[in-house]
C-alpha cells in the first residue's frame, strides 16, 4: 500500500500540517493492520471544514475506508 496526503495551507502552518499528516499516516496504518485497506495507491485530503481533533479524524478514515471498499 502506497499512501500519499494532501494538506492544504487552509488547515494552518506547517507545524498543524505535519501534526495532521503525522495522526493521518497513524490512523492508516492502524487501518491496514485491522485488514480494512485494499493493496492500492491512496492520496489522502482533508476538507478544511473537517473538526481536526484525532477522534473525528479516526471516524472520517475509518468511513472512507469502508466506502471504498463497497463496490
Amino acid at each position: 500500500m502506497h499512501v500519499a496526503f494532501a494538506i492544504g495551507r487552509s488547515h494552518g502552518g506547517a507545524v498543524v500540517r505535519n501534526r495532521l499528516r503525522r495522526q493521518l499516516r497513524s490512523l492508516v496504518l492502524e487501518a491496514q493492520r485491522r485488514g480494512d485497506v485494499d493493496p492500492g495507491w491512496y492520496l489522502v485530503s482533508i476538507d478544511p471544514a473537517l473538526p481536526t481533533s484525532f477522534d473525528q479524524l479516526d471516524h472520517a478514515v475509518r468511513d472512507v475506508f469502508v466506502k471504498a471498499r463497497t463496490p
